[in-house]
């Protein structure tokens, strides 16, 4: 163990030095972004909402024996019960995105997907029946020659 110490000795990198290591920021498609992270929010919470009831009731009780009898008005698997999906309306998910030559952006991707997904996620949860609108806008600033995105998430407001 000893002769392995003087041997084993901490290398100090350029790039462990600088903070540049740690930028978590990249060059994205804006647009591919909100797009992707709208669908698999809306085919995840579609899937819940069409298997949810079937796979938590499964999984949250103990193991069947082969002489119990599947309780009344929980559906098989995939097979929701009737009542529910009668109380639970449609939600449709609308995704608006302003047509642009370019909607390339320096940004950190990890972070803006899981702000969408929140948004749309609790617009979704707290919506029985309605939409839920997505839109991705662009703003020229004048002075600068920026461009400021805006993105926003509506839903229609009618909750259980």
């Amino acid at each position: 163990m000893r002769r392995n110490v003087k041997q084993n000795k901490l290398v100090n990198l350029p790039s462990d030095s600088s903070m540049e290591s740690m930028n978590m920021t990249a060059e994205v498609d804006l647009a591919i972004i909100v797009e992707e992270v709208v669908e698999a929010v809306t085919a995840g919470h579609a899937f819940k909402k069409q298997h949810g009831p079937a796979i938590t009731s499964k999984f949250a009780t103990t193991a069947p024996s082969s002489n119990d009898k599947p309780a009344v008005g929980n559906g098989a698997l995939g097979q929701p019960d009737a009542t529910a999906s009668e109380e639970q309306g449609t939600v449709s998910v609308l995704l608006d995105i302003c047509p642009r030559r370019s909607w390339l952006v320096r940004t950190q991707p990890g972070a803006l997907r899981r702000i969408i997904m929140n948004l749309l996620g609790n617009a979704l949860k707290y919506t029985a029946s309605g939409f839920v609108a997505v839109s991705l806008r662009a703003q020229e600033n004048e002075n600068n020659g920026k461009v400021n995105a805006f993105i926003r998430v509506v839903d229609s407001g009618f909750v259980y």
